[in-house]
């Protein structure tokens, strides 16, 4: 990870403490399209964005680089569900 991604992911986490999601969005965005494999930045923003769809994308992208992330491997088994979460209807 560069200077700047590490830069931008602390902000994002600042931004996420406070509630403010709508500013750390775009961050994790730019992030991932400078790092596509940055687990912990699919995580956030499977954790942070409110779309059903686009959060399973972004669970699943984490579980593909990181076939045994705890957290996310938590959620799927808390949701009964092995693609992470129910599609979206």
């Amino acid at each position: 990870m560069d200077r700047s991604n590490k830069e931008m992911f602390s902000e994002v986490i600042r931004l996420l403490k406070v509630g403010d999601k709508a500013e750390a969005l775009p961050l994790l965005a730019k992030i991932l399209k400078s790092d596509p494999n940055f687990v912990q930045a699919w995580y956030l923003l499977g954790m942070t964005i409110d779309d059903k769809e686009k959060k399973r994308r972004a669970f699943n992208q984490v579980l593909k680089l990181d076939p045994a992330h705890e957290k996310v491997l938590a959620i799927a088994k808390a949701v009964g569900d092995p693609y992470v979460l129910p599609a979206a209807e």
